[in-house]
């Protein structure tokens, strides 16, 4: 399975936002390593923000699988932030998430997980 995509908007108003992307680095099912753990790493080129979850738990209805995550973030301009997401992976091997979450700053926190071709309008 191929990382899934992530896109992030950290929003301090509807006027003042940054808008990174990059992947999700984590098992979504049981044989592809331990979905207790995960990676996000977002960037626009000049902000840079990781999240890293040890709390992921798996569930499954033998069509799809789901694990929920509470990520915590580090961006290079030093806000941090909590994140709780939850990422479902069916059986063609597509993942979707969504997370809402908050900043140091107060900003809020949204991420998206999956296929990125259509545009970011939330």
């Amino acid at each position: 399975m191929v990382n899934p995509d992530v896109a992030m908007k950290i929003e301090k108003s509807s006027s003042k936002f940054d808008v990174l992307i990059g992947e999700f680095d984590g098992s979504l099912a049981l044989i592809h390593g331990n979905p207790k753990n995960a990676k996000i790493h977002v960037s626009d080129g000049e902000l840079n923000c990781d999240g890293t979850s040890t709390t992921g738990r798996f569930s499954t209805d033998m069509r799809t699988n789901k694990v929920t995550h509470l990520f915590k973030f580090i961006c290079d301009d030093g806000r941090t932030g909590k994140l709780p997401i939850t990422v479902k992976v069916r059986s063609d091997s597509n993942a979707h998430g969504i997370g809402v979450g908050r900043m140091s700053d107060g900003s809020k926190i949204k991420v998206l997980i999956g296929d990125m071709s259509a545009t970011i309008g939330w």
